[in-house]
């Protein structure tokens, strides 16, 4: 490699093992370890959650459109700096009892997954995180990692920690831009991919948020269609209608309510519905019997795809 070549200081790994604290953080620690093996001396390591989902939800949400608009403004009018498509993100979650849905994809590899825009692409761990990144971007190709030259001769096998072992050296072979000269890969059709985009008046179950508020991902036609009506139900998570609001400062406490979420995602046809209700006064926590219970149903229902009447 020519000695000019600099590797980045920082690389981001979304995972579903290891833990920031407590019972889980050595996993954690070890995934650290092999970044700085190959002289990544900060790599930031999130432990996300326990399914593909909220792998690929941490990992693709962003800013609203103008939050992007008024960081380029700075760096263009200020300093004349043209914004870099970000480096690559490393996601893993592949479920240990799951069945294979498509021999092609086998779902122990390592995948690249490149997407449109100045976006960061992905090196994925399972299968199943590649189908929601599917819904949330816009790509551009999905091409399955075989081997690594002369030191992993097939990325599905050889380790039983290959989050920590072999997704750090794929990533930081992606971000140095020498991935198709050292490795071997196998394109993926796109349209192979299972289809997991939610259709009108259907809804994704995404993981809540840390009110307990619950989070559902739809399209920008069904939040809409949800707004206008001004309620709806969705049987499935909750016998309660739902008042609709515009926003959570338009929610009145004690009453189930659904309303735009602050996440968004490069699919801009994509939005994020929060659901619950605001905290009584003088409290700082969540009270609320009802929220408590649906939250705790929606935990558990990550991932499901489920239906909104209005």
């Amino acid at each position: 490699m020519p000695e000019n070549k600099t590797v980045p200081s920082v690389l981001d790994h979304i995972t579903d093992v290891g833990a920031g604290q407590f019972e889980g953080v050595d996993s954690t620690y070890r995934i650290r370890q092999q970044y700085q093996n190959v002289n990544v001396k900060n790599p930031f390591i999130l432990s996300a959650g326990h399914s593909p989902l909220h792998v690929a939800f941490a990992g693709t949400t962003c800013l609203a459109e103008k939050s992007k608009e008024n960081a380029n403004w700075i760096l263009n009018k200020l300093w004349n700096i043209t914004q870099k498509k970000r480096l690559p993100i490393a996601l893993n979650s592949a479920p240990r009892n799951s069945d294979k849905k498509s021999e092609d994809g086998k779902e122990d590899s390592i995948f690249w997954v490149k997407v449109k825009g100045h976006y960061a692409d992905y090196v994925v761990y399972g299968l199943q995180v590649v189908e929601f990144v599917k819904v949330f971007h816009n790509i551009e190709f999905i091409k399955r990692v075989v081997s690594v030259n002369e030191i992993i001769a097939d990325t599905s096998k050889g380790s039983q920690f290959r989050s920590a072992e072999h997704l750090p050296l794929v990533h930081i072979l992606l971000a140095m831009g020498e991935l198709e000269d050292h490795s071997t890969l196998e394109e993926i059709s796109i349209d192979d991919i299972f289809d997991r985009y939610p259709t009108n008046n259907k809804a994704i179950v995404a993981p809540t948020d840390e009110y307990k508020n619950g989070r559902l991902i739809v399209t920008k036609a069904t939040l809409n269609a949800i707004l206008e009506s001004g309620k709806c139900t969705i049987p499935e998570i909750c016998t309660t209608e739902l008042v609709a609001c515009s926003s959570l400062t338009t929610v009145e406490s004690g009453e189930l309510s659904v309303w735009p979420s602050s996440n968004y995602f490069p699919d801009e046809n994509l939005a994020v519905l929060n659901i619950g209700t605001r905290w009584k006064p003088d409290t700082t926590r969540v009270t609320d019997d009802d929220v408590i219970t649906l939250s705790t149903k929606l935990i558990n229902a990550v991932g499901k795809n489920i239906e909104i009447i209005l």
